[in-house]
């Protein structure tokens, strides 16, 4: 029975999730006439690309693009470096202390990002930094810091001291030990927090829309320029969103061996 059931309750829940890309991947090709005449989801009259046409020709979809693939690299880049280190060094506290800081951290993520757009606005404008990439990358990489610390704390408390007192002895710096011991050995759990970070960055909406206004827009920022006073564009509207979620859909499910190996090793003990 169990061998029915399962693969059932698998078929289903895949249904359902995959019915809204569904959705939206047949919108993209219909007509402004098409969503006025029909809101079924399958196609109900002839294929077209126009709406594709229009936001390549007719919107800076390119420079979108490029500033989510600078930001998203950048932020991903810099929040596993840092983060990566921060962690390092907190996985070898006494256990009370570490266990203080991180629920310190935990409490960090905790609080409503909101209340920091003002702050870092005006901080961002003090700096003359409005509108541009930097602040952006900034902004996320505070924000990515906590969550890379959070898992790959996990990943270096579980590596036996041991290693890095046989480094010692044989005369590596805890530099060395580190670059050359401990990174290749939680490669995984640094590959999973790229992963991770890379989709929160790809997907950020409030802190970009807050210092991005038409220079260093993201591609969540630029799809609410459909939201006007004459109505939306439906059939752009949904072109818009395939480029903005194909992109990191493709991304995680051709890294998902890396991520899945990584968390796996990160809730082993020993």
């Amino acid at each position: 029975m169990s061998k029915i059931v399962k693969p059932l309750l698998v078929g289903c829940i895949l249904v359902i999730m995959l019915l809204p890309l569904l959705n939206l991947g047949f919108s993209s090709f219909k007509t402004q006439n098409d969503f006025y005449q029909s809101a079924r989801m399958l196609l109900t009259g002839k294929l077209t690309f126009e709406n594709y046409i229009y936001i390549f020709t007719k919107m800076k979809i390119g420079q979108y693009l490029i500033n989510s693939l600078s930001v998203t690299i950048l932020v991903t880049a810099a929040s596993v470096v840092f983060g990566s280190l921060a962690a390092f060094a907190l996985s070898r506290l006494p256990y009370r202390w570490l266990t203080f800081v991180v629920l310190f951290i935990v409490m960090v993520r905790f609080y409503p990002k909101i209340t920091t757009i003002i702050p870092y606005y005006i901080l961002m404008k003090d700096l003359k930094m409005l509108d541009t990439i930097g602040a952006i990358v900034l902004a996320q990489t505070g924000l990515f810091i906590p969550f890379v610390v959070l898992l790959m704390t996990t990943f270096y408390s579980d590596l036996p001291k041991e290693i890095e007192e046989s480094c010692r002895i044989d005369g590596a710096n805890i530099a060395q030990s580190y670059m050359k011991i401990i990174v290749p050995m939680t490669a995984g759990g640094m590959a999973a927090s790229a992963i991770l970070t890379a989709q929160l960055s790809w997907n950020e909406f409030l802190f970009a829309s807050a210092v991005s206004s038409v220079k260093s827009q993201t591609l969540p920022i630029a799809i609410t320029s459909f939201l006007t006073d004459k109505g939306l564009n439906l059939g752009a509207l949904s072109a818009m969103s395939v480029v903005i979620v194909l992109p990191i859909v493709l991304f995680i499910f051709f890294s998902q061996r890396f991520l899945v190996q990584g968390l796996t090793l990160g809730s082993v003990k020993g």
